[in-house]
Parts: structure tokens; sequence; C-alpha cells
């Protein structure tokens, strides 16, 4: 065939397998741990959820995709390698449920929005149990805290009158009625760090520090006068750790260790005291302190 053809044929692959949340529900996730054993399939394939039903998503004709399979594969491309989403593969799930169980899974959600596909959410899960799901804002955090650095565009909203803790009112020009400020901006390097400061009462700092350049603000502000920028750069310390911290919060009410805190405590006590930790029992029970730090590197423009 290769020889009449001025091109060259390649054998199918499969890139992405898609899930339905029943198979979690049926407590059937073990069927996916088989798949790894299959020789025809790679285990760098990518695993989804999908929140509708999957029969419906794939057959469904639509006006400006021409092959789903290809355009799936490139919104899990895209979403993982370039914004907010962490990459589960094949490999990486039979990772985190192996023996150690080292750190609990998460998978992209997919919906079917009319004649769009979306990535949505993140599920987040307790051992083989779906218990929650993470906002694209807060999938970036984990995919920072995962150690998969990542550009992203952020966007928060600041009410006004919290913008005497860091001085930023005094920089403000013409100011709307409008009771919240919008600040969008690019994280263009991020680096984050766990670090385990009491091993006995088990509490953690988490860090992430950022790069960002600020793209929009809603209101004119000096961004001229370098107390401006020292302002602005204060205020969004306070946002962001905030927004964290409830992240944080949020991992430790649906028991889902995400992150691999696990992981950091077994590296840094002895193995009898590592035995004697129920880690699912206590993980809600941990100090864990979230703290963002920033650089703005560049201010862009108005909205």
């Amino acid at each position: 065939m290769n020889e009449s053809l001025p091109y060259e044929l390649a054998s199918g692959q499969t890139r992405v397998i898609l899930l339905d949340k029943d198979i979690f529900r049926l407590h059937m996730i073990n069927e996916i741990d088989v798949l790894s054993r299959d020789p025809s399939l790679g285990d760098m394939i990518k695993l989804a959820i999908v929140d509708g039903n999957v029969e419906d998503l794939l057959s469904h004709s639509y006006e400006d995709l021409a092959d789903i399979g290809t355009y799936l594969n490139d919104l899990l491309d895209h979403n993982t390698q370039q914004s907010w989403s962490p990459i589960m593969t094949l490999h990486e799930f039979t990772r985190c449920r192996g023996r150690d169980m080292s750190r609990d899974i998460v998978l992209p959600i997919i919906k079917r929005e009319e004649e769009r596909i979306v990535l949505t959410n993140i599920a987040l899960f307790h051992d083989d149990e779906m218990v929650g799901q993470a906002s694209p804002r807060e999938g970036f955090f984990l995919k920072s805290l995962r150690g998969e650095p990542t550009a992203y565009q952020y966007e928060t909203t600041i009410k006004k009158e919290n913008l005497n803790k860091s001085g930023m009112n005094k920089f403000l020009e013409n100011e709307s009625t409008d009771q919240d400020v919008k600040v969008v901006m690019k994280i263009i390097k991020n680096k984050a760090k766990v670090k385990l400061i009491n091993p006995h009462n088990i509490e953690f700092n988490v860090g992430i520090n950022m790069d960002i350049d600020i793209q929009e603000i809603s209101e004119p502000y000096q961004f001229d006068k370098p107390e401006a920028v020292v302002a602005i750069k204060k205020q969004l310390d306070i946002e962001l750790s905030n927004q964290l911290q409830e992240f944080l919060n949020k991992l430790k009410a649906v028991n889902s260790d995400c992150i691999g805190f696990k992981e950091v405590y077994r590296s840094q006590v002895s193995q009898a005291q590592l035995k004697s930790t129920n880690w699912s029992s206590v993980f809600p029970s941990f100090t864990i302190h979230g703290n963002v730090k920033i650089r703005v590197i560049r201010t862009g423009t108005l909205e």
C-alpha cells in the first residue's frame, strides 16, 4: 500500500480512553488496571471522565469537528501541557494505585455542550472513590503542587473594601461604583514546594512562587508609580494565598491526598512512625498552611 501513496501510512493508535462515572460508582475501577496489561495499549494513553453519556459524546454529529478522536487528544494535550489540567496517563493511573498508594488519583472531566466539547473540572479521588471536583483555578494549584509547572491565565476578583490591606485603594483613578476590581494575569513561571515542618503533629507548609504579567485590570490604576506596583503585588499575594488555602482545605474535607503529602511525610520520618500512622484517618486533621508569593514582571493594559 505504501508504494502506491505519496505519504506514509501509520497503524492506528489508541490515545484517549473515556470513562463513564458509573465505573467508580459501581467500584469497577480495577477494570482500568487491566488495560495497563494489554500489550496493544501504550502506557501514555490519556484518561478522562465524561460528564454525561459517553456514547452520546462520541456519536454526536458535530458541525465543526471532522475527527472526534483527534480533537479529544488535542484538547487534553493542550490543557495538560500548556494550561491548568494535571496529566493523567494510564501509566500514572496505575502508579498512583500501586502497592504504596503514594497519592490519590485525579482525572480530567469532559462534557458535551451542544456543538462543543469542553474540559470542565478535575475529579478528585480518595482511594477508588470519586469524592469531589476541582475547578480550573484549583486545577492550576494542584498541577503546580504536583510538580508540573505551567503557564496559565489567572483571573481573580477583589472586593474594594479589602484593598486597604495592601494600600492598593490609594492608586485607583476615577473609581467607579463597582464593588469589585477584576485582575487578569498571565502566570509565566511558577515553582511550588511542600515542606513538612512538624512530623509529630503533622504540619505542612505549602508555597508557590509565581512570576506574572498583569494583563488587565477593570479600574484605571497608577502603574507608573512604583508604590502602586508594590501594592497590587501585595494584594495579589493575599488573594491567591487565601484561594490556595481554600483549595487545601477542600482536599482535607474530601480526604483526597492528590498532591502527595504522604510521599513527603514518608521521606522524612522513620518506618516505624510511618506504619503507626493511619494516613486516611489523620489526613483531614492535618495542619496545612498555604502561601503564594508573586513577582510582577510586566504590567499590561486596562480592560
